[in-house]
């Protein structure tokens, strides 16, 4: 979505009057909804537009996180209106970003001796910390209610469930509560939650590629043995014993 210029020009005295990206100094979000009001002129102050200024933020905040959040918003923002990116670009550019991302979530909280010092893309230390400094709670004052909104906001634009619409809403929910099971998990075991994006990716893996099953034949099953019955939970089945 292009961002447009105020429109001032030159002024007496003062020159060329500098655009809203280049003097904003709001978040992310305030300058999305103050230059998506500029582009609604007095349709934004219609009630029936009161959240069309906001439409749209998530994949673009989400796409921005993804990149490692290098720039200014603003000049990402310029970045992804260029019409001579393809989509084929586009998309694959995604897959590599959040591959990084993944990789950076497996590092936190992790000693450096352990860390492999190769990996696709070349993810050197401070691009790393970077990504980590998006979903690892207490890392430069991250809340640890900011690190679950970036983390899924990340996740969901990485599988293309960014939008606002029911199905990527309802997606979006499922999300959550599986970052939320993890996130209890994670903390009864001593781990951080922030490497919630590698566990994610590691579901999304075994969902792709399932182990062999190794039940025996129908014909061959005792049925007098014990059977433990399981709990169904998103992308993954979890044993539990009587």
């Amino acid at each position: 979505m292009t961002m447009q210029d105020p429109g001032l020009g030159m002024l007496p005295g003062i020159g060329t009057v500098p655009t809203i990206q280049q003097t904003f100094r709001g978040s992310p979000a305030a300058l999305w909804q103050a230059a998506r009001i500029q582009q609604l002129k007095d349709q934004a102050y219609l009630p029936q537009f009161a959240r069309t200024a906001m439409q749209g933020y998530r994949p673009a905040i989400g796409g921005y996180m993804l990149g490692g959040g290098t720039g200014t918003f603003a000049d990402y923002l310029k970045g992804v209106s260029d019409s001579s990116i393809s989509a084929k670009t586009a998309s694959e550019a995604r897959e590599a970003n959040w591959l990084r991302a993944v990789e950076a979530s497996r590092r936190i909280g992790k000693e450096p001796e352990y860390i492999s010092p190769t990996y696709p893309g070349d993810l050197d230390f401070d691009t790393a910390l970077a990504y980590q400094g998006y979903i690892n709670p207490g890392l430069e004052g991250l809340s640890a209610t900011e690190a679950r909104a970036n983390a899924l906001t990340m996740a969901a634009t990485a599988q293309g469930r960014a939008g606002g619409g029911y199905a990527d809403l309802a997606h979006q929910r499922a999300l959550g509560n599986l970052y939320d099971l993890y996130a209890a998990r994670a903390a009864g075991a001593g781990n951080p939650e922030g490497r919630f994006l590698g566990y994610l990716a590691d579901l999304q893996q075994a969902k792709r590629n399932p182990p062999p099953t190794t039940d025996p034949p129908a014909d061959k099953i005792d049925p007098r043995a014990k059977v433990e019955p399981y709990i169904d939970e998103p992308w993954t089945l979890i044993a539990q014993p009587f």
